[in-house]
């Protein structure tokens, strides 16, 4: 096993986490906007499929879930074939993802605050 190949898997996945609760933080509370939470709630829910034909296989690795699923199963078992699997669109996924929950929770502070007072 390699553990270290784990714990950046785990990192990337606690990253990817932070990312997309801070745009949760911003996005959910206020409903503004019914396709994200479709599109939210259906990323998540189909991440873990494990046999998929062709083409759904290409379509589904736009996930990043599926890639640090991927990355998991490699540094568990070596004989583990991660086809597709990308680092580092993870990453940048990632971080792409909590900047922009940044920044739109930076832009909503104001509603926010009012929201609570």
């Amino acid at each position: 096993m390699d553990y270290a190949g784990m714990v950046e898997a785990a990192g990337a996945a606690a990253v990817l986490g932070l990312g997309f609760g801070t745009i949760n933080l911003v996005m959910l509370p206020a409903r503004r906007s019914a396709l994200y939470e479709q599109i939210s709630a259906s990323s998540t829910a189909r991440s873990g499929v494990l046999f998929l034909p062709e083409p759904f296989r290409d379509a589904i690795l736009y996930n990043p879930l599926v890639h640090i699923i991927m990355w998991f199963r490699s540094s568990i078992y070596a004989e583990y074939r991660a086809d597709g699997m990308d680092k580092e669109y993870v990453l940048v996924f990632a971080l792409v993802c909590f900047v922009l929950g940044l920044t739109l929770l930076t832009a909503s502070m104001r509603q926010i605050w009012e929201a609570r007072v």
